[in-house]
């Protein structure tokens, strides 16, 4: 976070998936735990708060197995001193796993906390892509080719609204239909009268219906006529029967038979619904899936893997395909595989070696190299700063992917390949490394380059690891 604030780049989200602080060996990660834990903790949301823009926000995930519920309350409290109370929008319960061992509170502890903290009250939550469940909600029973779900005609607070308490007769069975007690149609007779002109002819017609709509309302009320048919019943039912028969009904309708109370057609939205804080494994993932997937990208295991549903849901809610994600705890690369297939661009980072070279950069190489050809597939590997006497192969590759995106003199790129080579010979005797200073700033000055783009959100999504 330090190397992105001194460059000015600030992303549009962070998502941090850090040590849960057990103090346990947690497969490929010893977790700190106690005061480190917290030191830790601190200053990632410190770092965060600093480089995040107005619109930005924070998904901070964290775990409440046994002996976490302390650091998850700690977590909460540290970030609210730094974003503030009204920062935090939702906390996420995800279920990582459909089944789970008793825990030591004699639950089974199913689910991880993910905090959501807005760095201002610019931050937009999106709605994400409807789920399989969502879909089923739509369909089409009168063959209109957008689906739809049967919705309410009426609102609340009937006592507010007594002028939109008033009778609609069925052209299928004459009878006078009212909203619900308290409840009032969200259309008023004008609006209603175009809406039923499919079916019949309606026309305002004063009823003896003053106690039908006092108990609707709860008081008394005034007079408020209804919506009745004119022509005769038979000719209002043949018309109806036809328009039924025809086809993709009005928005106001009677019921899939035409014998039901006055219904509306909700069309099928193009997003899914406003995220609930309950997110299930059937459409977010489960644990087990995430070892599945890091399986098949590197046929490497990782213990503590995050799905691809999970962060694909995450990504949708806070970023638009022009922004910028950042993980700052990269382990099995899926925050910057799933940026990189939703056409975000991506930066993350990881500290362990073993993981990088076994699971994080192979991870990253399928995704960018397979499963988006639109975008470039140039995979920019860490940079080891200051330590190019221990890495100069990993610096060349650094240096050829930097200069293969940049507009760089090759001048310069044969230069720094020579002090590379040179740095690389002089390893193998063991003497000092010359002009490493030189190579980093060189490098350092492209990797500068590169990222100068995102100081500014709305640039193209690009593939890289800084």
């Amino acid at each position: 976070m330090d190397r992105l604030r001194q460059l000015g780049v600030q992303p549009d989200l962070i998502y941090a998936d850090p040590p849960f602080g057990t103090g346990r060996h947690q497969g490929d990660y010893a977790d700190p735990a106690g005061q480190a834990w917290q030191t830790m903790i601190n200053r990632l949301i410190a770092g965060a708060f600093e480089i995040l823009p107005e619109h930005g926000s924070l998904w901070l995930h964290l775990g409440v197995g046994d002996g976490n519920r302390s650091m998850l309350r700690y977590a909460e409290q540290s970030a609210l001193r730094v974003f503030g109370s009204a920062a935090h929008r939702s906390t996420i319960w995800w279920q990582r796993t459909g089944s789970a061992p008793v825990a030591n509170t004699g639950f089974r502890e199913q689910h991880d906390p993910i905090l959501v903290l807005a760095k201002s009250p610019a931050f937009t939550v999106r709605r994400p892509p409807r789920t399989d469940d969502e879909n089923t909600w739509f369909k089409s029973w009168d063959g209109d080719p957008v689906p739809w779900s049967s919705g309410d005609l009426t609102g609340p607070r009937g006592d507010r609204h007594p002028d939109l308490v008033y009778g609609i007769q069925s052209p299928f069975t004459a009878t006078v239909h009212y909203p619900g007690p308290g409840r009032h149609w969200v259309y008023n007779r004008t609006e209603m009268t175009a809406r039923l002109a499919a079916w019949g002819v309606y026309l305002p017609q004063h009823l003896p219906d003053a106690e039908t709509r006092r108990r609707i309302v709860g008081s008394d009320v005034g007079d408020s006529p209804a919506l009745m048919l004119t022509g005769g019943l038979a000719q209002a039912q043949r018309q109806a029967t036809a328009r039924m028969a025809a086809g993709t009904w009005p928005e106001v309708f009677f019921g899939r038979t035409g014998g039901g109370r006055p219904r509306r057609k909700v069309p099928l939205p193009a997003t899914g619904a406003a995220p609930a804080s309950v997110w299930d494994a059937r459409f977010a993932g489960t644990v087990r899936d995430a070892r599945d997937e890091v399986q098949r990208a590197t046929g490497a295991r990782f213990t503590t893997p995050k799905p691809e549903a999970l962060l694909t849901r995450i990504i949708q809610i806070a970023t638009d395909p022009d922004h910028l994600v950042f993980d700052p705890f990269a382990g099995s690369g899926v925050t910057a595989a799933v940026a990189h297939k939703l056409g975000r661009a991506w930066i993350t980072c990881e500290s362990w070696q073993p993981t990088i070279d076994q699971v994080t950069l192979p991870r990253l190489t399928f995704a960018c190299g397979g499963n988006a050809p639109h975008m470039t597939t140039t995979l920019v590997e860490p940079l080891p700063h200051k330590m190019l006497s221990d890495a100069p192969k990993q610096a060349a590759a650094t240096l050829a992917a930097l200069s293969a995106r940049l507009d760089v003199d090759p001048a310069i790129v044969r230069r720094i390949r020579a002090q590379l080579a040179a740095i690389a010979k002089t390893q193998q005797v063991a003497h000092p490394v010359p002009d490493e200073e030189v190579v980093v700033a060189e490098l350092d000055d492209l990797q500068e380059r590169l990222l100068a783009k995102y100081v500014h959100t709305g640039s193209s999504p690009s593939c890289g690891a800084h």
